[in-house]
């Protein structure tokens, strides 16, 4: 009887093995007067501004990352962008380069002067590509069931995403071990879902459920340099709200039969 006790306890410890703890705790949570939808963190030198995309304004406003508040920037829509959602800016390059989605006509916009002239090409997320970054190299952008790796106009990837159930919002991209961390959040489905990449395949690393209560609709993230990210979400029928989340995503320890035989 001893022996089969001690059997099934190992079994136990097999199963454990490989699953990920995600814990979520909010640091800031701010009310805003916008409908703010994508997100996107800059940063600078010592300066840094959070760009959010407001539907209803048709435009990008910046926020203060420390304060939650507008700073009074704001960058022009191009005027066909009628259902914008998504925003990144690429700091990589010698110039500005910024980018915004359509999730109904399928389009990315692209400004190199601050939003006065647009040039446009395809989203390979279509119609439901909402949430977009850039990771240094190539561009991220999500769509119901998946993940595209992309250069504008060029190469592109998908990678499934069937743990999501419901349409998805925010993305957003951060350092994670030695691999490249996603974050994704789902429209009406209230969790945040962790995936990685390692250079050629994406992974799901586990899902946490967002960290308040009476949440309608997740919008967007942005990843901080502080290693917090972003996220905009709406609570109630009109009260929309920029919070910032501390994360962090861990393996489990791995059993081995050689540490479980050490312990008995």
């Amino acid at each position: 009887m001893k022996q089969l006790f001690i059997f099934l306890f190992v079994t136990s410890l097999a199963y454990a093995a490989g699953r990920t703890e995600i814990s979520l705790v909010v640091v800031n949570d701010w009310i805003t007067k916008d409908q703010v939808l994508g997100v996107d963190y800059s940063q600078s030198g010592s300066s840094s501004r959070l760009l959010a995309v407001c539907g209803q304004s048709s435009l990008i406003r910046v926020y203060d990352p420390v304060t939650g508040q507008p700073t009074g920037e704001t960058f022009p829509l191009d005027s066909d962008n009628e259902y914008p959602w998504g925003v990144v800016w690429n700091e990589s390059t010698d110039g500005e380069v910024l980018y915004t989605d359509d999730m109904v006509l399928g389009n990315l916009y692209c400004s190199v002067d601050s939003g006065t002239t647009w040039t446009t090409s395809i989203n390979p997320s279509g119609g439901t590509g909402r949430g977009l970054d850039f990771d240094g190299v190539d561009y991220w952008s999500n769509e119901s069931g998946g993940l595209w790796r992309f250069q504008p106009g060029e190469s592109q990837q998908l990678y499934n995403t069937e743990e999501i159930p419901t349409p998805p919002s925010g993305l957003t991209v951060f350092p994670y071990e030695s691999n490249l961390g996603i974050a994704v959040t789902a429209y009406t489905t209230h969790q945040l879902y962790f995936y990685q990449w390692d250079g050629s395949s994406v992974s799901f690393l586990g899902s946490a459920d967002c960290p308040v209560t009476d949440i309608t609709t997740s919008f967007g993230l942005a990843a901080a340099d502080n290693g917090n990210i972003f996220w905009t979400y709406k609570r109630g029928s009109n009260e929309y709200h920029l919070a910032e989340i501390s994360f962090s995503v861990q393996s489990l320890q791995q059993f081995s039969w050689g540490s479980i035989k050490a312990s008995f």
